[in-house]
């Protein structure tokens, strides 16, 4: 038996496990009784497909930080969901609880975890890159995440990627001894519930608050370089004016010129924009951040915060991923967007069908948005708004910028491949 692995089971965490490498870490958990408790759900998505399949897209690297946060993260959400299922259907087939563990699972959000790993092993193929390992653990409270590189032959790198993939996962979740010697530290070693770190997110009861046994120290390996945690608390709320990298600073925004986007990562073109639609407008610009995207998983609170300190100006972070809530939210706003975001709304393909675009175009026009848009290459050729196949109702609420004023041959995705 796993003392490590009952360590958890006894604690009111459960989780959904979605695992790029690392399956010694599941491996572990189902060899222990009590596995039902903790785990909910566990893939495996080796198959490119299957990671594209759990994503909404295949991701620009397989084994990188940025992906295990992404799996974490989608984890966490189909734990959320499966949480929810399991609390309304109560299966008679689940393990009973040992004397001296939680009494019940906890209700709500504040104890479900989703786990992400992502690793490249010694192979008997020609490697691209080092042998490495990323993992990420996302709560409603953090993001924690760890990476270190690998050495040694395959049995060396599993056995690192095991031990410290759990080293991550109970430190994460606080369960048994704190690292930290302090007098807090020590305090903290016990708690095992953390509070919501966003009042936007579907609350539920606190959970045990009893302190868990001591957990079972883990081993040192040669094989893993470089660990080392890093968490990064939740934002509150996921609807807020923020001012960028200085978030102190006194600031207020009307909400009636927004230039919505990823910003992954923000480049000169961007702020070009945003100072043409300010001139056209009259109006004072956001920058609008939205963590939640069509088919995607929310965006990491570590990448929240990433992207949030590119900023200077205000920003809107919000929860709205498509133009019909954003006009909800901001009524009579207008959009700075791109021919190729102009393109998207208009596709049928994003709303199910022609009949319920209509709907979405209508809504648009009843909150009196409007959009602000700027021409760039598509397909090898510059497309402004006058190329554009548009439906009318969608046309009417466009107004354009001409290539003599505005063309940057740039983009975030060139960017992000040439600094790869």
């Amino acid at each position: 038996m796993s003392e490590r692995a009952k360590l958890l089971h006894d604690s009111p965490w459960r989780g959904v496990l979605h695992l790029a490498g690392g399956a010694g870490i599941l491996g572990e958990m189902l060899a222990t009784a009590g596995a039902s408790r903790t785990v909910l759900e566990a893939k495996v998505p080796y198959a490119a497909a299957s990671l594209a399949e759990l994503l909404g897209g295949q991701p620009e690297q397989a084994c990188s930080g940025t992906t295990a946060r992404a799996l974490a993260m989608a984890a966490f959400q189909r734990a959320l969901k499966l949480a929810g299922q399991s609390e309304r259907s109560d299966p008679a087939d689940a393990d009973e609880l040992p004397p001296g563990a939680r009494a019940a699972p906890p209700a709500g959000t504040q104890c479900l975890f989703g786990l992400g790993v992502t690793a490249s092993l010694a192979t008997d193929r020609t490697k691209r890159g080092p042998c490495r390992v990323h993992i990420a653990v996302q709560t409603l409270a953090s993001t924690c995440y760890a990476s270190f590189s690998l050495s040694g032959d395959r049995p060396a790198q599993e056995a690192a990627l095991v031990e410290h993939g759990w080293r991550t996962l109970l430190q994460s979740l606080e369960v048994g001894p704190s690292p930290d010697p302090t007098e807090a530290g020590k305090r903290r070693a016990g708690r095992t519930a953390p509070q919501a770190a966003n009042p936007n997110t579907p609350r539920g009861a606190a959970g045990d608050q009893r302190s868990a046994p001591s957990a079972p120290p883990i081993a040192e390996s040669e094989a893993a370089q470089a660990w080392q945690l890093e968490r990064v608390r939740g934002l509150a709320p996921w609807c807020a004016l923020f001012a960028g990298s200085s978030r102190t600073a006194p600031i207020a925004h009307d909400g009636k010129l927004l230039f919505p986007g990823a910003f992954n990562p923000l480049h000169e073109g961007h702020g070009r924009m945003m100072a043409i639609a300010e001139a056209k407008t009259g109006l004072v610009g956001a920058f609008e951040l939205s963590v939640e995207n069509i088919d995607k998983p929310l965006l990491d609170y570590a990448e929240i915060q990433r992207r949030l300190q590119q900023f200077k100006g205000p920003v809107w972070l919000t929860r709205l991923p498509t133009f019909t809530a954003k006009a909800q939210r901001f009524p009579g706003a207008t959009f700075i967007v791109g021919i190729d975001t102009l393109v998207r709304i208009a596709d049928p393909r994003y709303y199910g069908g022609v009949p319920a675009l209509r709907q979405a175009l209508a809504a648009l026009a009843q909150q009196k948005a409007r959009f602000l848009v700027f021409g760039r290459v598509l397909d090898g050729a510059f497309q402004g708004l006058d190329q554009a196949e548009l439906p009318d109702a969608l046309a009417q609420l466009c107004s354009g910028v001409d290539e003599v004023e505005f063309r940057a041959d740039i983009s975030s995705t060139d960017l992000r491949q040439q600094r790869r």
